[in-house]
């Protein structure tokens, strides 16, 4: 299948995928830990919901200015695309497209 433009091509697998063996482990006595306790601990907040404010500084380490001042464009990009209610039809689709490229 190709895009509209001949971008990129997408060729259908050959093989199967198989799904990865992952085996989680629970602490035992899950069901009497306190989830804000829990989630206090290991993130900013309990609350559910996506972040509003930017990053400040990439999740990985960038070993080019170029990709470190890109990785922060992007996810400004992404907070637009998400808060951003005024989007819709194709000015919605261009902005997912372009997120997706970069």
């Amino acid at each position: 299948w190709e895009r509209p433009h001949g971008e990129r091509n997408i060729v259908r697998a050959s093989t199967p995928v198989r799904p990865a063996a992952i085996h989680y482990n629970l602490p035992h006595d899950i069901d009497y830990y306190p989830y804000s306790k829990f989630t206090n601990v290991y993130f900013k907040s309990h609350l559910w919901g996506m972040k509003r404010e930017p990053i400040k500084t990439p999740f990985l380490s960038k070993s080019r200015d170029a990709d470190y001042s890109d990785s922060l464009a992007v996810f400004k990009l992404i907070l637009r695309f998400m808060n951003d209610h005024t989007l819709s039809g194709s000015r919605e689709i261009v902005l997912g497209n372009y997120i997706t490229h970069k």
